[in-house]
């Protein structure tokens, strides 16, 4: 048994092979031993072949996860989802989430919007996808910007240019995007502008 494992048990591996093999070099199943072995959490792959003159070697590749599915979930490289335990090494991985039926739609939503965030020092904290279809997400400094149920690469473009026309987020709390051919900006100063007004008419 070969490859590099982080997550899959070796033991775990061996009692999936053993009765494979008790029948024979010749007459083990490969395809079964593959099969089992590939029905494994945290196991993206399995190669499995005859060495002769008695050996069966096994190579195991394991899943890559680039973010959390839900809370009992992850995505792997391949932008599939697989079930694995939550571990705390991947507590800092973007988490999605989505109500509809089409979970692929939205992982393609994150692959976009994560590529146009790197060039800008930004990346994807959340993305949600409720069960009206409305998607919204949070940045990693807490931006959060809602992008409606349609055209979500129009609007993507739309955010890239507010980016570049303001140079950074940091000055956003929140942009709405569920407008025709605008956007609703929520600025940092202007919350902290309404909390010291409260405050103020607090104490009269």
């Amino acid at each position: 048994i070969t490859g590099e494992m982080r997550h899959v048990d070796r033991r775990d591996l061996e009692s999936t092979i053993v009765p494979h093999v008790e029948s024979g070099f010749l007459l083990t199943d490969l395809t079964s031993i593959r099969e089992d072995i590939e029905s494994l959490q945290w196991v993206h792959g399995a190669n499995v072949r005859r060495e002769w003159p008695g050996t069966i070697r096994v190579h195991v590749t394991e899943q890559q996860p680039i973010a959390r599915w839900g809370d009992a979930a992850y995505i792997n490289h391949h932008g599939f989802i697989f079930e694995g335990e939550l571990m705390p090494r991947y507590a800092e991985l973007p988490v999605l989430w989505s109500d509809q039926h089409q979970p692929p739609m939205l992982i393609e939503h994150f692959k976009l919007f994560q590529m146009v965030l790197m060039p800008h020092g930004l990346a994807v904290a959340a993305l949600n996808e409720d069960r009206l279809g409305q998607v919204s997400a949070e940045l990693t400094d807490g931006t959060e910007v809602q992008f409606g149920d349609k055209d979500f690469v129009q609007r993507v473009r739309r955010f890239v240019a507010l980016l570049e026309s303001e140079g950074s987020a940091n000055s956003i709390v929140r942009i709405d995007f569920r407008y025709e051919r605008g956007a609703a900006v929520l600025r940092r100063e202007q919350g902290f502008a309404v909390t010291t007004v409260t405050q103020e008419q607090g104490g009269r």
